[in-house]
């Protein structure tokens, strides 16, 4: 309801008028006649004048709600106060919502409003808290409230350390992501990434990656200005990872969660999936921060009303498809209508909604879908299979990935997968933190995300599921709907009763859990290389052996499955000594060097069908006849001769002898690189009579499948 000045007394300077009691001098007043209700049947409070944008009224029962609760239909209020005690000035409180129980958001209480220091529209009196009526007269002057000692010495202590709290999680998730960056090799993917960026031509360097162009030109840029290097080359996404951090901090930080907002960032600081991605050299990164950019852009737009707000969050929602289609195409699309939903509901103001949705909706009509056609113009076949048949005939086999392949591996990147499913549980199942959680606007679209993009993977995608698995740096995204779960359920810890004690501890015990369980994660990050090392291969190669070695190089698999190619060169070692990749080498046998010592290295089979070494692997622990174990190094194991092999006979004896050892299902390319080098020197019938004895041993399956494979890719030059 209204407040207004009693015009009985006024209050005298020397009697606080943030301390007045009720009748004496400063007081307030309720008028019975302008009282209005909720719909919950509570008595509401409102503050408007003339001037302003119409306020909506929030539960008196309860205490007024942050906006990020419920939402402001005018300008927020603001607080402008001096650090040494000097009187401080409030002005006029912002109303939440039209419903208190409508909008969803879980109410302070009392002791929460404790911890938020000089609310506009309250005073804080040790822990009681008092209505400031926005104006003492018709001019709309507002009062003066003295800042006691004790607000000083109490509320406004824990707000300094909560920001000490946030400043060292942003610290120790920069120094994480940095060490990662360093630490974690370059991947087949990265180097394809980064590839073009040398380049002066912007035609190549956006098209060269089949990606978005944002993440592309600000990465061929930096490269341009710094030069190249493993961690110059990185620095695009471990400046978005941080800035996430920073900007997580900054929006929880103006939500006033107490010590809830620095625990969530420090669980984000720590979490493996973020660490990793963040010094990952492709668009993963750069749209999460992106995302976050966008929520805290749009949640002050939505709190202040100010121009500028609106425009960044116009520029980074421009930004998002400009830097990956799927995920932020799912992120603004749900975002628009999440903010239409809440402002029909009555939550929103329409002057407020509107214009963030029109902003997010526009962002995906005038750039999401050309950058859509752009991408499936320069992509074979299709995208995605919408069809009613792909979706029924596939769902059962949908699930069955989702079920077998990608929560497992969520649960190998998230906290001890029990504890995780816990924490999202109990975050629904506890009131204060499910009104709060889902009463937050941002969290529909930074979880609709995510979702989106593993349903359409595992239910529309055309390709199968063994030749393109479902991989962990899409389940990025799945981070920040995650920690704000962890936030909601933390905050509601404040609100639990007493008599709830047990249950708040083992809500803190939960979190703690959860928080520590990611440790294991974050080590496993900074100690093992996720990737093959190839630096350290040309390394070797470059050090150990003499400049005219000739090595072949090998990644066994599967009959039509992907083999890692040899990617040391020429980022980290020039052609000497020769390698060859020996499922290229039939097409061009003649490339091999006459004269020189012949090595074989053989890339481990977990790391040889994927650039991230998540395959599952086939051991092969056979020593081909007449070679031994030179030495064995990160995932490869180097192979030299027991009597001296020299130039391209050397290299077809080579070839032989480790097809014959892995047989014809993992070593075919080495029977048709050696069939194709016998066809060069001019002996063409022991070529032929070579691939003749492979397909004999080869079972009918395999050896249909070698055929077919080798008439798509062309590798038989019998054929």
């Amino acid at each position: 309801m209204p407040w207004r000045r009693s015009r009985s007394a006024r209050p005298t300077s020397s009697t606080p008028r943030s301390t007045a009691s009720p009748g004496s001098a400063g007081s307030w007043e309720k008028p019975v006649s302008s009282t209005r209700r909720c719909n919950t049947g509570t008595p509401c409070w409102s503050a408007s004048r003339p001037s302003w944008p119409r306020r909506t009224p929030s539960c008196a029962g309860n205490p007024p709600r942050l906006a990020s609760s419920c939402g402001r239909s005018g300008r927020t209020s603001r607080l402008r106060r001096e650090r040494d005690g000097s009187p401080a000035v409030a002005e006029p409180p912002a109303g939440a919502c039209r419903s208190c129980a409508r909008c969803g958001a879980g109410s302070a209480s009392l002791a929460d409003w404790d911890e938020r220091v000089f609310r506009p529209g309250l005073a804080v009196v040790g822990r009681q808290v008092e209505p400031i009526h926005p104006f003492s007269g018709p001019g709309g002057h507002m009062p003066v409230v003295t800042a006691t000692a004790e607000s000083h010495s109490g509320p406004l202590a824990r707000w300094r350390r909560s920001s000490y709290w946030y400043a060292g999680a942003v610290v120790v998730g920069s120094v994480l992501i940095v060490l990662t960056a360093i630490n974690q090799p370059y991947n087949q993917n990265e180097i394809q990434q980064i590839g073009p960026y040398d380049s002066g031509s912007l035609a190549e360097i956006t098209s060269g990656t089949r990606q978005p162009p944002l993440d592309p030109l600000l990465g061929a840029a930096v490269q341009h200005l710094l030069g190249e290097g493993q961690l110059r080359q990185r620095l695009v996404p471990i400046a978005a990872g941080i800035g996430a951090l920073i900007v997580m901090s900054l929006l929880f930080r103006r939500l006033r969660l107490g010590a809830a907002g620095p625990f969530g960032v420090w669980v984000m600081a720590t979490a493996p999936l973020l660490v990793r991605y963040s010094g990952y050299a492709r668009p993963y990164a750069l749209p999460l921060f992106l995302s976050v950019v966008f929520v805290y852009a749009g949640q002050r737009w939505m709190d202040e009303r100010r121009i500028r707000w609106l425009v960044i969050a116009a520029l980074a929602a421009a930004g998002l498809p400009l830097s990956r289609v799927p995920e932020p195409t799912a992120f603004l699309v749900t975002a628009g209508l999440v903010l239409a939903w809440f402002a029909v509901r009555g939550c929103f103001a329409w002057p407020a909604a509107v214009p963030l949705a029109a902003v997010a909706i526009g962002a995906v009509g005038l750039v999401g879908y050309p950058m859509y056609r752009d991408l499936a113009s320069q992509t074979t076949g299709a995208l995605y299979d919408p069809s009613p048949s792909r979706v029924i005939g596939g769902f059962d086999e949908g699930v069955a990935e989702i079920v077998t392949a990608q929560l497992p591996l969520l649960g190998s990147w998230l906290p001890w997968w029990p504890l995780t499913l816990a924490v999202v549980v109990v975050a629904l199942a506890v009131p204060a933190a499910r009104r709060r959680l889902l009463g937050w606007w941002f969290f529909w679209p930074l979880l609709a995300a995510p979702v989106a993009y593993a349903l359409a993977y595992h239910f529309v995608n055309p390709y199968p599921f063994e030749l393109r698995p479902y991989r962990a740096r899409s389940a990025i995204f799945v981070i920040p709907p995650y920690i704000l779960a962890v936030v909601a359920l933390a905050s509601a810890v404040t609100n639990l009763k007493a008599a709830q004690r047990w249950l708040r501890s083992a809500i803190v015990a939960l979190l703690c859990g959860a928080l520590l369980t990611q440790l294991t994660g974050m080590v496993r990050v900074l100690t093992t290389n996720e990737a093959p090392d190839f630096g350290q291969v040309a390394e070797i190669l470059t050090q150990e052996l003499p400049s005219d070695a000739i090595v072949l190089y090998d990644a066994p698999s599967e009959v039509g499955l992907w083999r890692h190619p040899f990617i040391a060169t020429p980022r980290y070692m020039g052609h000497t000594p020769y390698t060859g990749n020996v499922s290229r080498l039939m097409k061009r046998p003649r490339k091999i060097p006459e004269r020189g010592p012949v090595y074989v290295l053989i890339l481990d089979g977990e790391c040889s069908t994927s650039a991230i070494c998540d395959a599952p692997s086939r051991p092969w622990r056979h020593v081909a006849r007449g070679w031994h174990v030179e030495r064995r190094f990160d995932r490869f194991t180097l192979y030299a001769p027991d009597r001296p092999a020299d130039g391209r006979g050397g290299a077809i004896e080579a070839m032989r002898a480790f097809g014959d050892a892995m047989g014809p299902e993992l070593g075919y390319p080495a029977y048709f690189a050696a069939a194709g080098l016998l066809t060069a020197i001019g002996r063409p019938e022991q070529g032929r009579q070579l691939v003749e004895a492979m397909y004999s041993e080869a079972t009918p399956q395999v050896a249909d499948d070698i055929r077919r494979i080798a008439d798509v890719k062309g590798i038989d030059p019998f054929r």
